[in-house]
């Protein structure tokens, strides 16, 4: 079952949340703390979605509502195990969730296996990011 977590229960979930949004967030370079994490999902930024297994949470995501020229459905931040069990309740979920708030597109930025796993959703690449440290 895929849920969404609202605010006033992070503090409840977030023991079993962080150590799943730590996985994505070993990964991001430093972009964003556990901390910004939780204080994003507190105040709303983010909306925590997570897959469940009776009482335990077994993925969880940061989800974020973005406007530029267009409104999109970001999902910033994902941990998790056994994915091939939840991740299609999952996408039937947030699609759901996007469309309901407007939004004309869903994205994720993440290492190459998230691409392909994403493609049989229809996520395609847009782009590559190309870093350096200074």
């Amino acid at each position: 079952m895929i849920i969404a977590i609202p605010p006033e229960s992070l503090d409840e979930a977030w023991l079993q949340v962080e150590p799943l949004l730590s996985k994505g967030l070993a990964f991001n370079n430093g972009d964003i703390t556990t901390e910004e994490t939780y204080d994003r999902i507190s105040d709303g930024t983010y909306l925590l979605v997570c897959s469940m297994l009776g009482n335990e949470i077994q993925a969880a995501f940061a989800v974020e509502l973005v406007t530029n020229h267009r409104k999109t459905c970001n999902i910033v931040l994902a941990g998790g195990q056994d994915i091939d069990s939840w991740l299609d309740d999952f996408m039937d979920t947030i699609r759901s969730l996007a469309k309901e708030q407007g939004a004309e597109a869903l994205t994720i930025m993440g290492r190459k296996g998230w691409a392909r796993k994403m493609k049989p959703y229809g996520f395609h690449e847009t782009a590559r990011i190309l870093e350096v440290a200074l």
